[in-house]
Formats: structure tokens, sequence, C-alpha cells
């Protein structure tokens, strides 16, 4: 018997089908982890099997290592999804599987070093093996590296590899009674302490831990281990979860709301819920989760962000009394792991997109919160658009009889969504509905000519009000940090990174500098790294100086800024403001939609500009989405919206509540743009020999422009975020990822990497 094996490795070079022979005594199944020898020095690789067939026309196959799995981890059904991400995005195989296990499923490689023959090997080479034959090849060894080199060409060393399991389980040690007889064993014991332990255990048959036995009774660990090998106690061993369930009190209350348009939700595979209110929001949720319980089936829950997944679990947890996994990236590995082996014990997942295609069995419904967020579409390989896979992923579900169904959700939706819900491809379940609050465009210009540049007159007023009167405000900006760039006023240099040719942001609280594209900071040195001048300036607005600012103007104020993605900093924030420790929250558009404020009455845009000014042509949407989002999380209060384009399209259809005539203007800049969703927006990036990539750049182009006259291809040009060179395609091909294809397999086998981006999240 042989088996089709696609191996752990993200190169295009060896993204293909291997067939391995297996062991006679060895029991393989389509989804199993395998161990394998790869290449030409046989070294131990983590493989996924895919087929098994029982001929191979091939001479000299390499034989199995090891079958690390008695049952698959990855189905037959997310297998045929992984083929399906590959053809959409041309990308690795082994990048798709492994977003469908957790990180310890993969494999560990340790190297070696092994002593073959010891003749003219140095001295200070041999004391590295200390009289043994083989030894760890840690970094220690770097630094003879180039004397290594040699005598393993000399046959002296020999540099072999293991692949362990990264995987590990915490086990707990428990005592029980090894006797059912309990009066036989308590009388038996002339001591007062064994007569307490065997007491204490006679209520407990699952057994108890050494510390429980110790808090409760005299026990030592050596009278415990005592009893244990006299045969009065067992040992029996558990493995023990680190799963946290972390729960934030949320003091609001959700009421239920009757759903009108619940029957058209189980009539329909794909609908699309234009978020009103929360209370909505969580009345639909709830009566979608009843409903798969009642039908024995479980309910997937994808947010956008961490903040939310914490929000959406503790208010289920609280109000259902389900069991509910917390799926983000603040997990450690071994959290990951636990939720893993564990998936069946829950009812609901909540997750955010990296933990999307795990192999949750029995869906009744996919709920996407927001499905607008660019978080969605994934910006490393593969680079996917979520909301199309779980199309394509719920498909597949029903062909296996299923039923299951997927609801996007969004307040603000992105077009290509309310495009196919406005042709009858998904089911639009309702229409939102006005909110009462009254809405004040500030003039930013105006503000500026009195002395005002931040807060407003306006603005200012109304926080004031609000203080008086005991009452919330809201305060959102994008930016986390302190400024938004820092320039040196001695000789004008702009301090930008290196990598992505952007500004630093400046953190004050941390003193670092910051890149918002590739992440990367370090401690701010306060000096110009060309003229070494000290006169730094601090340009832009970011929460750190909103902060300052708040409490120049209102001292006693206590602003409270959300800018991390912490379990601790959100209920910090909660609490704050819950217990009128401060009546002022600064945060982000992402975040404030993870906030309930019940006292909520002033909400301020502080540079609505900021989304305007965005290098996308996502921009206005942006805006409207995050406009959007603002005016719903309160009731019967203010919005102040401060902007230098009082006057833009965007905010006439925000105030008339009139996203229809917004969708028909927008579609027809678009179409002049010949961007998405009447024409599809890629990006091919290459990377190579830099003397040879721009003309390998430009071949391409002419490839692409040969098979299809009436693709636009904008470029080749240099991207320094990704550092390689990109071209944009714009087309209405729908055979595109034929012509993708074709241009992949051409250099697949050489040093030239082509990455094909059809889901991009910005183009500059």
């Amino acid at each position: 018997m042989y088996c089709k094996v696609y191996i752990d490795n993200p190169s295009s070079n060896v993204d293909m089908e291997y067939t391995y022979i297996v062991p006679i005594n060895q029991k393989v199944e389509v989804g199993v982890r395998v161990k394998v020898p790869f290449g030409q020095g046989n070294r131990p690789t983590l493989g996924i099997v895919v087929e098994v067939i029982e001929n191979a026309n091939y001479d000299d196959l390499k034989e199995i290592v090891e079958v690390l799995d008695d049952e698959p981890i990855i189905s037959p059904l997310q297998l045929e999804l992984a083929k399906y991400i590959k053809n959409e995005t041309i990308s690795p195989m082994s990048r798709i599987l492994n977003l469908m296990i957790p990180e310890f499923a993969r494999l560990k490689t340790i190297k070696y070093l092994e002593l073959l023959d010891s003749t003219d090997v140095p001295a200070n080479i041999l004391e590295l093996f200390d009289g043994e034959k083989t030894i760890k090849y840690t970094n220690n060894l770097e630094e003879y590296k180039s004397i290594i080199n040699k005598l393993v060409k000399s046959e002296n060393l020999l540099i072999k590899y293991e692949a362990v399991e990264k995987k590990t389980n915490k086990w707990i040690k428990k005592y029980q009674l090894n006797s059912e007889n309990y009066e036989e064993l308590y009388f038996s014991q002339r001591s007062e302490a064994r007569r307490e332990i065997i007491n204490l255990l006679k209520d407990y048959k699952e057994g108890l831990v050494f510390e429980e036995i110790e808090a409760y009774t005299k026990a030592s660990n050596y009278l415990v281990n005592k009893m244990t090998k006299e045969g009065i106690l067992k040992e029996t061993f558990s493995v023990k979860s680190r799963i946290k369930n972390l729960n934030i009190n949320y003091e609001s209350k959700e009421t239920y709301k009757e759903i009108s348009y619940f029957n058209r939700y189980l009539d329909n595979t794909y609908t699309l819920l234009m978020g009103t209110d929360k209370e909505e929001e969580f009345s639909f949720l709830t009566e979608i989760i009843k409903t798969n319980i009642q039908n024995n089936q479980k309910t997937l829950i994808l947010v956008a962000d961490i903040l939310k997944s914490y929000e959406i679990s503790s208010l289920l947890r609280k109000h259902l009394k389900l069991q509910v996994a917390c799926l983000n990236s603040n997990l450690t590995n071994t959290q990951e792991y636990d939720y893993f082996n564990q998936l069946d014990e829950f009812d609901i997942y909540v997750s955010t997109p990296a933990y999307a295609l795990w192999p949750y069995k029995n869906l009744g419904t996919i709920f996407m919160f927001d499905e607008e967020s660019s978080n969605y579409r994934n910006d490393q390989s593969p680079r996917y658009d979520l909301t199309l896979v779980l199309k394509e992923y719920v498909k597949l579900l029903n062909e296996a009889n299923i039923n299951t169904k997927l609801v996007y959700h969004s307040v603000c939706p992105k077009l290509q969504t309310y495009t196919h819900a406005m042709l009858n491809h998904i089911t639009l379940l309702n229409k939102p509905t006005d909110i009462n609050n009254e809405i004040e465009i500030v003039d930013m210009m105006e503000s500026i000519r009195s002395g005002n540049s931040i807060i407003s007159p306006k603005l200012y007023m109304q926080i004031a009000r609000c203080l008086e009167n005991k009452e919330q405000v809201l305060l959102i900006l994008n930016n986390k940090g302190y400024s938004t760039s820092v320039l040196c006023r001695n000789c004008g240099t702009t301090l930008k990174c290196n990598t992505c040719n952007v500004p630093y942001q400046y953190h004050k609280t941390k003193n670092e500098l910051y890149c918002p594209t590739c992440y990367k900071k370090f401690k701010a040195t306060n000096t110009c790294p060309v003229c070494k001048s000290t006169k730094l300036s601090y340009d832009g607005l970011g929460m750190e100086k909103l902060k300052e600012l708040v409490l120049e103007l209102f001292p006693d104020s206590n602003p409270f800024v959300l800018k991390e993605s912490s379990f601790d900093e959100l209920e910090e924030a909660i609490d704050t403001m819950n217990e009128d420790k401060s009546q002022i929250l600064i945060t982000s558009d992402t975040f404030q939609r993870s906030i309930n404020l019940p006292k909520l009455k002033l909400i301020g845009i502080i540079n609505l500009d900021v989304e305007f000014n965005k290098p996308t042509y996502d921009a206005n949407h942006i805006a409207y989405t995050m406009l959007s989002h603002s005016n719903r999380l309160m009731k019967n209060g203010k919005m102040i919206i401060q902007t230098y384009k009082p006057k833009h399209n965007v905010l006439k259809y925000f105030i008339l509540n009139n996203y229809d005539e917004y969708y028909y203007e927008e579609l027809k800049i678009r179409n002049t743009l010949k961007v998405e969703p009447l024409y599809e927006v890629n990006r091919i990036l290459i990377k190579g020999d830099f003397q040879e990539v721009f003309k390998i750049a430009q071949a391409i182009k002419q490839t692409i422009l040969n098979l299809n006259k009436d693709i636009t291809v904008i470029g080749p040009s240099y991207n320094y975020q990704e550092k390689k060179v990109q071209l944009v395609v714009k087309h209405k091909d729908k055979n595109i990822k034929n012509i993708y294809m074709h241009i992949y397999q051409m250099f697949q086998k050489t040093t030239t990497q082509i990455i094909f981006d059809r889901y991009s999240k910005m183009f500059i």
C-alpha cells in the first residue's frame, strides 16, 4: 500500500504530492500526520496524507518512518476546502493545511552532530563532545561552523536531524483509595493522619491531588507516598486542561427582541444581517444557537478582532450558561492545543479568523460578525478572503448533508456582499432602522481659525455638559500612539522605517518608535539619527496626546485610553467606566465595537479625515463603516464629527441614513476607478535577484496582456512594505486563476518567488 503526502515545507519548489510506501504493520488514513524521510539527506519531516493508493508506478520509493495519529486530524472535507483555497490563491498547500491544525501538531526539527572518526579532529572540537558520540547542534557551535563543515566533508563528523512532536499534555497525579472496604481500611490504621486521609478520600471517587489532601489533613508527601507503596492508595493520571475562561462583566443587560425575519434565516443557506443594535443581534444569535442545540448541532461565531471575541463569549456564557470556546491569538500554544483536543466538548465556538478552518464537527451555523472588516483578508500566504472561503466551506458541508447555514453580519456591508444581496445570491434579512441620535458636523478649518486644532469648541462644550450630568463620553481616534510622525527641526529628516519607508509613530508611555506597517519597535533616543540634534517635533495626533489635551481642558476627568488587544485592558476599561471612575473613554473604531456603555451620551469622532485620506480605494467605505458602528452605540445621544471635508458625500448619506444612495454613488466612483466590486483588483509580488526582478515583472506583465488584452496591469513598481516588486492587475476575467497558475508553474522551480495576492487589504 502507498500514500500521497504533502510535505510541511512552505517553499513552492516542493509544493506537490510525494508518494511513500506504507509499512505493512502501519495503518494509514487520509488526513493523518506522518513522519517521512525527505530530500537527499532523508531528513525526517512532517507530512499530511491526502490519498491512500494500492499501487504506485515509481521505483526506489521511500517508506514512512512513523504514523503520528490514530485518527485523521484533517477531514476529507477540509482537504477539499484546502484544494479550493490553493486553486484560488495559487499558494503552497502546506501553508493552507497548517491553518487547519494547531502549532503544536507540527514537528520540531532538532539538529545533531555525530562523531564518526576522531582522527584529525582538532582537540577543541573533541572537547565539545565531552566523551559522547552525539551532541545537539546548538547556537554555541556556530563559531566552529567552518571547521565543522570541513570535518563533515572529510566524513569525520555527520550532521543529522530528528523530528519530534511539539505537542505536550500536562498530566496531573491524583490519589484514590485502593479498596472499596472503607471501614476495614480506616480501623486498620493506627495513625490519626492516615485515618484523616482515608476519611477524606472516601468522598472523592475521582481522587485528589496531593495539595488538596495536604490542605484538609495532616498529610505529608512522605506519608502519602508510603501509603501508596503499601497499596492503601493508588495513583491515577489525567490530562489537565490549560484553558481559561476569561469573562468580562458587562453591566448592560441584553433584553430579548422578537426576530421577525427568523423564518427567512431558516429557509435560506446564505443570508446577510444588517445590524441595527446589539440587543437585536444578540436575540437573533441566541435563537440560532438554541435551534442548533435542539438539532444537536454546533455554532461557529467568527469575529474580526480579539476584544470582540471576549465580548461575545462572555455574554453567551452569562446568558445561555453553555460551554463556549474563545479562540484568539492571545492563546498560548498549549492552550491552543488543549482547545483543539477538546473541540467536541463545546456547544459554541467564538473565533478570530486564525482558527476559522479548524475541524469543527456538525456545524449548524457559521455567523460572521462585521464581515466588512479587512481582518478577514489574510495578508500572509495563503492570501485569501475568508468571506469567500466560508461560502465554499458551507457549500461543501451541505453537499455532505451536514445542513449548515452562513450568516454574514454587518452594520455597513462590503459593497461586494451588498451587491450579491441585491442580485439575490444572498438573502437580505432586514433593513436597519433609524437611530435617534443627533449628529453634528464640525468644520475643522473654522476651528483652526478660532485657535482650536484638536478639540473644537462645540465638542468641548458637549464634553463639559456630559461631565456635569454624570454621563459618559466616547472619543474615537484610530492611532494608539502619541504622534503619527517624528520630524527633526534641525535637518528636516522624518524618521522612517528602513523596511517599509513609512514614518515611525511615537508611543510616549513606552518611549518607543513604532512602525504601523511592519510593527517593528524600539526605544526612542530623542536624538536625530542623521544630525544628532535633539530638536525633534512630534507631529500628528495619537490617543496618548489626545489624553494629555483632555486632561489640560478637564483636569479632573481621568480619561481612560483603551489601545491594546488584551483581556486585562478591556476588563479594566469596562470596570473603570461602570464604576464611574472615569466618564471619558478614548479608543479606536475597532475597539469601541466591544464596549457597552449604558450612560453613553456623547461620541466624538476626532479626525474623520484620517479615514478619508487612507491610500486605498476603500477609504470612503471605511469612513462610512466607522460612523455607522459608532452611531449605534448609544440612543438619544449626540455625535460630533470633526472633519476638514464637511460636505463630503459620505457624510450626507450617513446623516440621511441612506445606505442605498451611498451604495449607488460609490459604485459609480468605483466603476471609473476599475475597482471592486465591479472589477477584481489583484497584486502580483515578485522577489528575486534585484538586477533581474524588474525584467521578470515586465515579462509577467506582457504574458498577462498577451493572454487577455482587456486586463489592465499597472507597474512594475517597488513595494517597500513587502520588499518586492509589484504589479497591480484590474480585470473582470473569471478565469484569471488559470493565467496565474500558468505563471506560477513557469517560476515554481526557479529562485524567483512569485506571490499572487487576489484579496489585498490595501493598494498604494
